[in-house]
């Protein structure tokens, strides 16, 4: 990331542990700030470095002055930083120049090279128009900081402090590596705390390709809001991501179905950046799909189910062709029942369709040939139903103008301009 002035506003959040940054909201608490005494500084000569090269350095719990004399100015600062110590990076007392417009401080923090950003803040501090960096140190080294006014063509006055803080003890690692909380897959609960702002917990737990795994959190605290996601067995790719899918109220749930026999990782935070809060994480294996059988694909012929729990889930698969039409129907006896229903690509993880009581049955024209999957769930009680997957045929031939796998209004438009290309309109008097 390379610096910018008179940009959008600012706030980058971090969740890593210490090697990594931070950056919180105001809900941080109550802050106490040593003050220099004497008046605020004139503007005058540069008080403070434009690069790297020249910053200024500045001691740990000691409160720093600065201005921006001119539009465009920057001051750039040094300070030495500890391995595994947290520090809370505060712009404060933010003052104009007499005639001047309100000073309005942006803060980036660069890594020891003085290039490579590791967090930027605009208006997290505790007071209006102030910064503010938590961030955590991986290493013992002289770090840089830059303060800027965030409109270019701005100029004021500040302070600023850099102080050690101390947080509470992180219960799960905030990275996706050995260090993950290893998962048990029988749905035994793992419990977890979002402990501060910007945090996050990984877990871990080996998934056997083609299987479907259900991973859910529940037992919030009042104040959670969870944010589930699915990571790659490396770490590096983020497959999956749910918010709101769970079975209580601001929970989260994510059913998939294994690419390759391996090691995946699962990440717990907060909906909300400045949220915190308990819950608590659990995985169960659902087996492999359930394939209902051509014949009854190409009838209709209905699979019956039973889910004895609220909860459960059945996973089955079909085969569909490509721009075929399907009417998906699920059926119950039981009018307490609330089933749900969700239409999985092949990779049985992307979701097409969803389906509850609400709507009417699904109708899908399928994009390619493959093996399709259905989720059934039923939340309050379980029950059984019936699903039936019925093939309606292609559309009419040529129907689809545009290759859009669906026949609409687009298609008729093209069909009329391709009638009056081989049938003009004839003008009068021919």
């Amino acid at each position: 990331m390379t610096r910018r002035k008179g940009v959008d506003r600012i706030f980058i959040p971090m969740y890593m542990n210490p090697c990594t940054s931070r950056s919180f909201g105001l809900s941080l608490g109550v802050l106490l700030f040593a003050a220099l005494a004497g008046g605020l500084p004139a503007a005058g000569a540069d008080d403070h470095g434009d690069t790297p090269e020249t910053a200024t350095p500045v001691v740990i719990g000691v409160t720093t002055s600065g201005q921006h004399e001119i539009a465009g100015d920057t001051d750039f600062f040094s300070f030495d930083a500890t391995q595994s110590q947290y520090y809370r990076i505060e712009t404060f007392d933010l003052e104009s120049f007499p005639g001047g417009s309100q000073s309005d401080t942006v803060i980036y923090l660069y890594d020891s090279d003085g290039q490579t950003v590791l967090a930027a803040d605009d208006q997290s501090g505790s007071q209006l128009n102030a910064s503010k960096i938590l961030w955590g140190c991986s290493r013992t080294d002289t770090y840089y900081l830059e303060i800027i006014q965030f409109f270019s063509t701005a100029t004021g006055m500040y302070k600023f402090i850099i102080d050690p803080i101390f947080l509470p003890p992180d219960d799960h690692s905030n990275y996706p590596d050995e260090a993950a909380t290893a998962l048990v897959i029988d749905g035994t609960p793992t419990g977890g705390t979002i402990e501060v702002q910007g945090d996050v917990d990984f877990f871990a737990y080996p998934a056997e390709v083609g299987l479907f795994y259900d991973v859910e959190t529940f037992d919030l605290s009042t104040s959670s809001d969870t944010l589930l996601a699915l990571y790659s067995p490396d770490g590096m790719d983020k497959f999956l991501e749910d918010d709101q899918g769970g079975r209580q109220t601001n929970a989260s749930r994510m059913i998939w179905k294994a690419t390759e026999t391996a090691r995946f990782f699962v990440r717990v935070s907060q909906y909300l950046t400045a949220g915190t809060g308990d819950y608590s994480v659990g995985v169960r294996e659902e087996g492999i799909a359930s394939l209902i059988p051509a014949l009854f694909v190409e009838g209709g012929t209905p699979v019956s189910g039973l889910l004895p729990e609220a909860g459960d889930i059945d996973v089955h698969s079909f085969e569909a062709g490509e721009k075929h039409f399907y009417e998906i129907a699920l059926e119950t006896a039981n009018g307490q029942n609330n089933f749900e229903l969700a239409l999985l690509d092949t990779n049985g993880m992307t979701i097409l369709a969803e389906n509850d009581f609400s709507e009417s049955n699904l109708n899908w024209q399928a994009p390619a040939d493959g093996l399709y999957f259905l989720i059934v769930r039923e939340d309050l009680q379980g029950g059984s139903y019936d699903l039936s997957v019925w093939d309606q045929g292609t559309p009419p031939a040529d129907a689809d103008l545009n290759d859009d796998f669906k026949v609409d209004h687009s298609d008729l438009y093209l069909f009329q301009a391709e009638w009056q290309k081989v049938y003009p309109t004839p003008t009068p008097g021919s």
